[in-house]
């Protein structure tokens, strides 16, 4: 019996042989076929199959930014554009391609290596497969167009003091009305993936390459939600000219990325450096990486995009719920005002019987709505807290309010576009006179990025954001350079104090700096200076006053603890904007130092900066610190 069964299965045999060798033959030939055409062509040297592996040169050739093994298919493929193409090659002709689970298959995990290759040679038969995971996910963020959205600076996160970018794709209008409902686009976003709460190995890691960064894609109402109502931050939309080949090219190849990572540092490979390079990876003819300095900030990649010749389309503006409050705010009665502010502090709606016209009470409702989300924005997330029964109650109360809400007019802010601000970068050049006749030539330069003297166009005028800053001297009698001042960080707000938004203002600097103790020659000292108060300023915030305190520790550097000092004080500040590029002020500190003895001392300065063109400026001081008088004059030039 077991002779004549396998007597009848040669022939089933034999025919499957004759049905499958054709078709490992075929994928044979065609993979050799790929592959002397690619080395033919020297795909693998090409700026499109760099991009697109993400690969820079170094001394020694060449490594990729991706860090991920799960990106590469070749042992060698983060540091050999070769053995990965030859690698991709084999993996799309490999009969387990077509067999192995869809998150196992090359042709589903790789797309845009597939559409690459299938685009540059046709004549190849590409084999081919369903992945539907892939297709679910291209349907769900797919779109004909990409913007490059820049969310606006916020210094209570460290990450997102200098601004963030990220991608969206814009999807077609709804078939129901014709309609286009940003909401429903897709946002595509790089950022470090943090295993810490602590802000100091927070910075720590994230400036030496700590923490993974990782690739999503959200809808694009998450990161409203985010950006826009949680931290109140203005959101810039710089809609990009890729055609829509392109852009599904950049789908699938944020399809790859999603499953990979590559090490976060904060300085150089951040959310706006591998946003680009996922640009480029897209529509390699863009040349927009190469123009980047090597350390990179969001506001630069923003610079980069607009001044790429054709490749931004429009620049739109989506005004943070802080914004949106303002103007529903202003837009009131001072009545309608106090109702407002008593209905949210009291958490009553009684004020609102003081208002009779149903169409007011409708404004006030909108405006109470959005105090609470702006004050509580976080709480009103849970159910059960009572912040969010109560604005529960005051959406019912809106509901029975049969007046349509008339839509916010919130003009084009133009001085505030990004891509309006100086550069990034300062250097300075000038020179000081004391009192006694002493002259200095002076010689500055800071990494970032803005101070309350720059420019304001493309920048938050209540803020100050200053990292690593070195400031020198040079005189006659010393002949040679000397460090007056290296500020490694410096961060103010200065937030107006109002009624609707009663902030506070506050300070954190550390710097190394050279001052005079005890009358003898200056000494270089490390200090730690922390402040906080109040501001008041006027309805256009042109003129503004600061009042608080001022306190510091310091240490002069010679490694003893008895050298540790205490110093605190009031201090105040006056600055008047006369137009966004010209600005003076004055600043004032009165403290005393407690060490052995205790000392006083006092700091004022009076500054004004006349910002000539956008990337460079002219700045006068007067300053009178430790009882020596002095004036400065600067030229800086931003880049």
């Amino acid at each position: 019996m077991i002779r004549s069964t396998g007597r009848g299965l040669w022939p089933l045999l034999l025919f499957l042989s004759f049905l499958i060798l054709p078709l490992e033959g075929a994928r044979a030939s065609s993979l050799e076929q790929a592959r002397g055409l690619v080395r033919s062509d020297k795909t693998s040297d090409g700026k499109a199959w760099l991009k697109l592996m993400h690969f820079r040169p170094t001394l020694f050739g060449a490594e990729s930014d991706i860090d991920g093994e799960k990106f590469f298919l070749s042992p060698r493929g983060k540091t050999s554009p070769e053995a990965e193409l030859q690698a991709t090659l084999t993996a799309f002709f490999d009969p387990q391609a077509m067999a192995s689970k869809e998150e196992d298959s090359a042709l589903c995990r790789f797309p845009a290596r597939q559409r690459f290759l299938r685009e540059r040679f046709p004549q190849i038969t590409w084999p081919g497969r369903e992945c539907g995971l892939l297709q679910r996910y291209r349907q769900a963020v797919s779109g004909p167009s990409v913007s490059l959205v820049f969310s606006s600076f916020y210094l209570n996160n460290p990450s997102s003091a200098f601004g963030h970018t990220f991608l969206r794709v814009n999807k077609v209008p709804a078939q129901s009305d014709g309609r286009r409902y940003e909401l429903l686009d897709y946002g595509f976003n790089y950022a470090a993936d943090p295993d810490t709460d602590n802000a100091f190995v927070y910075g720590v890691k994230g400036l030496f390459g700590g923490f993974k960064g990782t690739f999503t894609s959200v809808p694009y109402y998450y990161k409203v939600r985010e950006y826009n109502n949680h931290e109140s931050r203005d959101l810039w939309q710089y809609e990009l000219s890729l055609t829509p080949a392109q852009v599904s090219m950049l789908v699938d190849h944020l399809w790859e990325l999603g499953s990979s990572y590559a090490d976060y540092w904060y300085m150089t490979e951040n959310c706006s450096f591998h946003i680009l390079t996922a640009l480029e990876a897209a529509a390699p003819d863009l040349e927009i990486v190469a123009k980047l300095k090597k350390f990179v900030l969001p506001a630069d990649t923003v610079h980069a995009v607009v001044e790429t010749p054709g490749l931004v389309k429009t620049v739109t503006y989506r005004p943070s719920l802080r914004t949106q409050l303002f103007a529903r705010f202003d837009a009131l009665s001072a009545t309608e005002q106090n109702a407002v502010l008593k209905i949210v502090n009291d958490r009553d709606l009684a004020p609102l019987n003081e208002i009779a016209a149903l169409e007011r009470q409708s404004a006030v409702l909108d405006a109470a709505v959005d105090l609470i989300d702006y004050r509580f924005p976080y709480e009103i997330q849970l159910p059960e807290e009572k912040i969010t029964q109560f604005k529960n109650r005051v959406l019912s109360r809106r509901g029975d309010n049969p007046t349509i809400s008339t839509p916010l007019d919130i003009p084009l802010p133009v001085e505030e576009e990004p891509h309006r601000g100086h550069g990034s970068r300062r250097w300075g050049l000038g020179g000081r006179k004391v009192r006694e006749g002493r002259e200095s030539l002076l010689f500055s330069y800071r990494f970032a990025l803005h101070d309350f003297y720059d420019p304001k166009p493309g920048f938050p005028d209540s803020a100050q954001i200053t990292m690593f800053e070195g400031n020198f001297s040079w005189t006659e009698k010393i002949r040679r350079l000397e460090l007056e001042q290296l500020t490694l960080f410096e961060v103010i707000s200065r937030s107006p104090w109002r009624r609707l938004t009663p902030d506070y203002s506050w300070s954190m600097k550390v710097a190394g700096e050279r001052e005079p103790w005890d009358e003898k020659p200056a000494t270089t000292v490390m200090n730690l200076q922390l402040g906080g108060g109040w501001t008041l300023a006027n309805a256009s915030d042109s003129l503004s006053l600061f009042g608080g305190l001022k306190g510091g520790l310091k240490n002069d550097l010679q490694g003893r603890f008895d050298h540790f000092r205490v110093t605190a004080g009031p201090a105040l500040g006056v600055r008047a904007r006369i137009s966004p590029r010209f600005v003076t002020g004055a600043e004032g500190w009165w403290r005393r130092e407690r060490r052995r003895e205790d000392k006083d001392f006092r700091e004022i300065s009076a500054t004004v900066q006349w910002q000539f063109a956008r990337d460079w400026g002219l700045r006068a001081s007067a300053k009178d610190a430790f009882g020596a008088q002095s004036g400065e004059l600067m030229l800086f030039g931003y880049y």
